[in-house]
């Protein structure tokens, strides 16, 4: 029986893998390929500050926090 640490280190794996694959194949030369990686994984940095900022400002008010699926209370949260 596959367990969910299993399939969630298979999608990992395979994530990484494919990024790899497609760092070889891109048709830009490194060069501009690292500067594009870089200022993509800044924006994203960034965004995912702004979110946990956001989430961190609603618990410290008590506002109720949505989880990713659906479930309002850490008891019901299951990855």
């Amino acid at each position: 029986m596959t367990t969910r640490n299993q399939i969630v280190t298979g999608i990992i794996a395979g994530a990484l893998a494919g990024t790899a694959l497609g760092l070889l194949v891109a048709p830009k030369t490194g060069k501009e390929t690292r500067e594009l990686v870089a200022s993509r994984g800044s924006a994203i940095k960034n965004k995912a500050g702004d979110y946990f900022t956001i989430i961190r400002n609603r618990m410290k008010k008590g506002d109720e926090v949505e989880s990713l699926n659906g479930a309002s209370h850490a008891e019901e949260v299951s990855l």
